[in-house]
C-alpha cells in the first residue's frame, strides 16, 4: 500500500468510525499491541466499531484497499495473545465497544451477546435479572471477553466449562 493509499484508507476509516474510533499513531499502537507473550508486532492501526454495520463497512473498506484485518473482541485474554496481531501490517479491529446483551431467555438462561461483552458485564446483567443464573467464568480478568475466550479455546470451571461446546449460534461478518 502506498503512502497515498494509506492516507485515503485512514481518512475513510475516520469518516466511518469517527475521530475516537480509529488510532494509527505509532506510539499509541506500540502500547496497544504489547502482550505477555513478548511477541513484537507492528499494527498499522486499531479500529473500534460499535455495530455490526460498522464492522461490515470496515471489512469492505479493508478489502478495497488490500488491508489485512485482525479482529479481537476485547484483547484481555491474557496468555492468548491479547491485542497483538498474528502478523505485522494488520489493522486490529477491536470489537470491545460492541457490549450489548441482545437477548435473555429467563426460562433457559440463554443469552445473546455482542463480542465486546465482558465477564463482568454478563455477571452484572445476570445479577440484575434476579441472580437465578450465573455465567461459567474463566480465570481471566473480569474485563476479558466471553466471545474471545470461546474462540480462543478457553475454559471455565463448571460442567459447562468447555465453552466451545456450549454455544448455539454465532453471527459472522
Amino acid at each position: 500500500m502506498t503512502n497515498q493509499e494509506k492516507k485515503l484508507f485512514f481518512g475513510e476509516m475516520k469518516a466511518l468510525l469517527g475521530e475516537e474510533g480509529i488510532v494509527f499513531d505509532k506510539t499509541s499502537l506500540h502500547d496497544v499491541v504489547q502482550n505477555t507473550l513478548g511477541v513484537e508486532r507492528k499494527a498499522i492501526g486499531i479500529g473500534y466499531p460499535e455495530s455490526t454495520e460498522e464492522v461490515q463497512a470496515v471489512v469492505k473498506l479493508a478489502q478495497q484497499y488490500g488491508v489485512s484485518l485482525y479482529p479481537i473482541s476485547r484483547g484481555k485474554n491474557i496468555g492468548y495473545g491479547e491485542k497483538a496481531p498474528a502478523q505485522d501490517g494488520c489493522l486490529v479491529l477491536s470489537l470491545e465497544r460492541m457490549r450489548t446483551i441482545r437477548d435473555f431467555d429467563a426460562v433457559t438462561g440463554e443469552v445473546t451477546i455482542e463480542p465486546g461483552v465482558s465477564q463482568s458485564d454478563l455477571y452484572e446483567f445476570l445479577q440484575a435479572q434476579g441472580g437465578t443464573y450465573f455465567a461459567d467464568m474463566t480465570g481471566a480478568p473480569g474485563d476479558a471477553s466471553i466471545v474471545g475466550n470461546i474462540l480462543e479455546g478457553g475454559f471455565g470451571h463448571t460442567p459447562y466449562g468447555e465453552h466451545r461446546k456450549n454455544i448455539s449460534d454465532i453471527e459472522v461478518v
